[in-house]
């Protein structure tokens, strides 16, 4: 063992430095020659340089993942954890058991334990006890999976699935242990007690065997195993012939909710929301007798088991138009139905809570309202300013269920254009400190009209203070402030032509500094001569002639 390690070591070396000095050139045969030994039989279809990446990944000596991927029979048990793999390894590196690049005769699987025999097998889930316990892993074992290969996965638990069923399923063949066990077929626990298909309790505890069991205890009786061979049918409902689903003790009254949630689909009244949390007795009273408990119960309109508790005020019976049977709270009631009542909702009142109107406390059965103008749920915040109006059509004089901000405003006394149609109204009808301390809102009347009473002067009186006086509206218009097209001949009394036309009007017109701070640019230059910004070329200079 010592000399093949040194070798090998020897090898390795013997490579490197082929490779430095660039004798060793890129062969296809280059990485197997590289490889640390061929795959076991299992794995010699993957064999080779060209597959190393089946199953490893960079960086890694191998990868879960990729083995994963192909043995996705065994990935499907570890998701959901079962057997041997996704009880005890889950999680666990496939190279852990499962060593690779021995040979082709070498075997795939370390058993844990030391070998298959003594595979402990509680650990796959299901432990051999009784006679299993001496049967060879191939007796069950013998299957092969979708690569041809020995498995150990896909093996039924059910008896029938390597036991041949003598009884032709008579006694249905996944319940053998009922009468059964593991260790011997022969011993048979006692029938009364867990009869196959058909329980023994109650009365049939009292019948002999040979009253159904005409030919014979082990064979089935003439008149069928069906509770209506014996039994006549007495529902009117279609529950089937099967009424051991329902009387598995020959209990006939008084069954177990279960069942009656079971069985209720079938009836008239299907069970569904809070119905299905009713207890039996509530609807099926015992102090009713038995044919009017059942069979004659009344249950067509909701009033036959619930009182109106609105006690006629909404003018109908049908509970179904408001409620459901999952409880009377949210209410159904809808927009479209408010419609057709005496307020109908619109605008902003369709997202106000059913409780911001109909209010005191719960439960709130009663639903008039006879208070139904708008001062009787809003506040005035205008106080007589609007008393006329307010006398001929109340706050819909102004306003709609839209909001309060889109009000309907006559505007014609000073109409709105340009960029006073987008402004809001507070930017002019602010409240003052007087309607601040009143609690009160803005006072309308008495807005000022003029430009200076809402915008700042930018020019700081040029055109306020000095003659000829402008207002602004003799330059501006109320699209925008900036001035497209200005007019300099018209409005300035200075035409603007020749070289002067193509200047920038800062040219003229720079920025001061007042004592204030501000800088207003400066458009009454109190100039007009060529002079006044052109020095004289034709004037001779000091000295010369």
């Amino acid at each position: 063992m010592t000399g093949r390690i040194t070798a090998l070591i020897v090898l390795g070396c013997l490579m490197i430095v082929a490779a430095v000095s660039g004798v060793l050139t890129p062969r296809p045969t280059g990485a197997q020659f590289l490889s640390p030994g061929k795959l076991t039989s299992d794995h010699a279809n993957i064999d080779g340089d060209a597959n190393c990446a089946e199953c490893h990944s960079t960086g890694r000596r191998l990868d879960t993942n990729a083995c994963l991927g192909c043995h996705d029979d065994l990935a499907g048990q570890i998701r959901k954890q079962a057997g041997l793999h996704g009880r005890e390894y889950r999680g666990e590196e496939c190279g852990r058991c499962h060593v690779e690049h021995l040979g082709r005769g070498a075997r795939l699987v370390r058993w844990p334990g030391g070998g298959r025999d003594r595979f402990d097998h509680r650990q796959s889930g299901w432990p051999l006890t009784g006679a299993h316990a001496s049967v060879g892993c191939d007796d069950c074992h013998d299957r092969r999976n979708r690569r041809g290969h020995a498995t150990f996965l896909g093996l039924e638990t059910s008896c029938t699935s390597c036991h041949e069923d003598p009884h032709s399923d008579r006694f249905g063949g996944s319940e053998c242990v009922s009468c059964h066990n593991e260790t011997d077929w022969t011993q048979v626990t006692n029938v009364r007690k867990n009869h196959p298909g058909l329980s023994l309790a109650a009365g049939h505890a009292k019948t002999k065997c040979e009253a159904c069991h005409d030919k014979g205890n082990v064979l089935a009786p003439s008149a069928g195993s069906e509770c209506v061979a014996c039994h006549a049918q007495v529902h009117q409902a279609k529950f089937g012939d099967r009424c051991e689903s329902c009387h598995a003790s020959i209990r006939w009254f008084g069954l177990p909710k279960k069942i009656g949630l079971r069985a209720h689909p079938k009836t008239a009244f299907p069970l569904e929301g809070s119905h299905r949390d009713v207890a039996c007795k509530s609807c099926h009273s015992p102090k009713l007798p038995v044919q009017r408990r059942y069979r004659s119960l009344k249950f067509q309109q909701c009033g036959d088991c619930h009182r109106d508790v609105h006690r006629g005020s909404l003018g109908t019976t049908d509970c179904a138009s408001c409620h459901d049977e999952h409880g009377f709270w949210p209410t159904l009631f809808t927009i479209e139905q408010h419609s057709r009542t005496e307020f109908p909702l619109d605008g902003k009142h369709q997202s106000v809570r059913c409780t911001g109107c109909h209010q005191g406390t719960r439960p709130r059965h009663n639903l008039e309202l006879r208070a139904q103008r708008c001062i009787d749920c809003h506040d005035n915040p205008h106080g007589d300013q609007f008393a006329v109006e307010m006398r001929d059509g109340g706050c819909a004089s102004c306003h709609s269920e839209r909001g309060w901000e889109s009000p309907r405003i006559d505007h014609s006394v000073w109409p709105l254009t340009g960029a006073h149609t987008e402004a809001a109204c507070d930017s002019c009808h602010s409240p003052s400190r007087q309607d601040r301390q009143s609690g009160k809102g803005a006072t309308y009347s008495g807005a000022p009209r003029e430009c200076g009473g809402c915008h700042r002067d930018v020019h700081a009186g040029q055109f306020r203070l000095t003659s000829p006086q402008r207002e602004c509206d003799g330059c501006h218009v109320t699209d925008a402030f900036e001035i497209e097209d200005f007019n300099h001949g018209e409005l300035a009394a200075y035409p603007l032509e020749g070289a002067h036309e193509q200047l920038e009007c800062k040219s003229c017109h720079s920025k001061a500094r007042l004592r204030s701070g501000a800088r207003p640019v400066r458009y009454r230059l109190g100039y007009s001569e060529c002079a006044d910004c052109h020095g004289n070329p034709h004037a001779r200079r000091k000295g010369k002639r």
